[in-house]
């Protein structure tokens, strides 16, 4: 990045230069070939960065256990991004600019020549910025994934400790315990990292069942030490390390939809404005060419012209900061962009210069860009939503069917307690299903008490929170394996409990004031201008049966208005 600031700078010293002579001298030649021979030094860095990442994925691919299809993607992406940095049309302008000194070419053709290298290179500390930053998000992800792995393993040799009594378990009990430290130590230094980051991970606080651990590893040393049974402390220690691990494995997964869900609303909000600029864009050149230089208004549509080129820089500015935390959006999403700023800047440059033609040509160029990166975010914003539609497709159920309300997900949380309760499993087994169904009831309790903070009812809230607590002392049963008549009676109650605290949820919207009225039977009409505005929907959503599904958005849009014009 340092190297590439450095040679953007030269660039610009360079082209000044070349513009106070009147023709090539020995002096701006060599000039010329020292930043030649810089850009080969770059370019020798990417190549050897290009192949230590691809060693480095090659390796963790080799030793990774894990199914994270996400993650393999993100690496493939990232992969793609390295090899984009080396790409072969900077590689033939600089080829061309060293045949032109080969050649000893005019200076108004080595100028022409470095003017094209110094905007296609504007690009580069930018790609390499983003390339870092999203290098530092796949490790702290994939961090927490090994770090996942890690405190499960950790947490069956504490599981397998309880059921035994040799001799020698007290010096497996401190590597257990030691085990977790460094556990503690590695979260921690992710949380550091994840701080350093542009747009910081939403990692959750797991200090609590942290220190729950803590006191219960440390009872099962003190036990073993006085030569008392140590095994209900460390069944304990491994009950909360289970419970630690499925909330670590949900706050991934939840991680990852939030983030998404974000930067689908951020891109959203991007390619808006980016149409809305496109617009504004064909506007201002449209009045241009309805002037001419002496008109007053030619100073009126230049300010306008300059008011639009700063727009676009906060345009600018969110797309590069989106891009430096979405894996998924291509270098020449971010090319386009800087063909586009490029655009702007010239147009600027010719009106003041006077140049109308050359103004007019630059804000066509500058439209064109602005309408092919809407387009690319179209395409992008289209991967992004059938992405989140898979990932939630696990939790959903067939289409059009409603979303789960909490009393139903409650009922079926009690329903899978009932049958462990039958099945007689025992051991890690049912250690796994009660961590798992453990951390359901805490995620019911979280919705629990995000409803409870929208409602206004203060006895409501009394009774809400009561049922709070009734969870969560399910929790700690669940996670101490208690599965008691008495654990069974209070999630009934809980249930019961759930569907009025819905039922008054649901009455707080209907208005408090209004009375009892005799119903009165009324001829079912529609008003006649809803019943055309009906029938014209209904004629648009035939005609969209009618497109083919695999066109682009542009196409999509093109053939509906083609068979409208066919209609009218």
């Amino acid at each position: 990045i340092e190297k590439s600031e450095a040679l953007q700078k030269e660039l610009q010293e360079a082209d000044q230069r070349l513009k106070n002579q009147r023709e090539m001298g020995w002096q701006e030649k060599q000039a010329l070939q020292e930043l030649i021979e810089k850009r080969e030094d770059i370019t020798k860095d990417l190549q050897k960065l290009r192949e230590e990442s691809q060693e480095l994925f090659d390796q963790q691919q080799k030793f990774d256990k894990s199914e994270n299809k996400q993650m393999k993607e993100k690496v493939e992406q990232l992969q793609q991004l390295m090899d984009d940095l080396l790409d072969d049309e900077t590689k033939a302008l600089y080829e061309e600019l060293k045949k032109l000194l080969e050649d000893n070419k005019s200076l108004k053709e080595n100028q022409q020549q470095l003017d094209k290298i110094k905007k296609q290179e504007r690009n580069l500390p930018r790609e390499l910025e983003r390339t870092l930053e999203l290098f530092k998000r796949l490790k702290l992800e994939q961090q927490l994934d090994h770090l996942n792995d890690e405190l499960k393993e950790n947490a069956d040799l504490q599981e397998q400790l309880s059921k035994e009594s040799e001799a020698e378990e007290k010096a497996q009990q401190e590597q257990v315990n030691e085990n977790f430290k460094m556990f503690e130590e590695k979260l921690e230094e992710i949380v550091k990292q994840n701080q350093e980051l542009k747009k910081p991970l939403p990692i959750g606080d797991t200090k609590d069942k942290q220190k729950n651990i803590e006191q219960h590893q440390q009872k099962a040393l003190d036990k073993l030490e006085q030569g008392e049974d140590p095994n209900q402390s460390q069944e304990n220690a491994a009950d909360e390390m289970k419970a630690l691990q499925q909330q670590l494995e949900q706050m991934q997964q939840g991680m990852e939809m939030q983030m998404m869900q974000e930067n689908l609303d951020f891109l959203r909000q991007i390619l808006y404005n980016l149409i809305h600029l496109s617009f504004t864009q064909e506007e201002v050149m449209n009045n241009f060419r309805q002037v001419n230089q002496s008109d007053p208004r030619f100073v009126e549509l230049s300010q306008e012209q300059l008011k639009l080129q700063d727009d676009t820089k906060i345009v600018s500015d969110s797309l590069v900061s989106l891009s430096k935390r979405m894996f998924q959006m291509e270098s020449y999403v971010t090319r386009e962009l800087n063909d586009m700023n490029a655009e702007l800047e010239s147009s600027l440059e010719a009106i003041r210069e006077r140049e109308q033609s050359q103004a007019l040509s630059a804000q066509q160029g500058s439209m064109t860009s602005m309408n092919n990166l809407a387009l690319m975010l179209d395409n992008l914003l289209e991967q992004m939503q059938n992405s989140m539609e898979d990932m939630m497709a696990g939790g959903e159920g067939d289409e059009g069917e409603p979303n789960p309300s909490m009393s139903d997900i409650q009922r079926g949380l009690n329903d899978q307690i009932q049958e462990l309760k039958d099945s007689g499993k025992s051991g890690r087994e049912l250690s796994e299903e009660l961590a798992k169904l453990a951390s359901q009831q805490e995620m019911i309790r979280n919705a629990l008490k995000e409803m409870q903070g929208n409602m206004k009812d203060g006895e409501g809230k009394e009774r809400v929170q009561e049922l709070q607590d009734s969870m969560e002392e399910t929790e700690e049963d669940l996670v101490h394996k208690r599965l008691s008549k008495e654990l069974l009676e209070r999630q009934k109650e809980i249930l019961t409990r759930l569907l009025e605290a819905e039922e008054n949820e649901r009455e707080q919207d209907l208005d408090e004031t209004r009375e009892a009225e005799t119903a009165t039977d009324y001829e079912k009409r529609l008003p006649k201008a809803f019943e055309e505005y009906l029938n014209l929907k209904k004629k648009e959503l035939e005609l969209l049966k009618s497109v083919p599904p695999k066109l682009s958005p542009y196409f999509k849009q093109e053939v509906n208005e083609y068979f409208k014009r066919l209609e009218n």
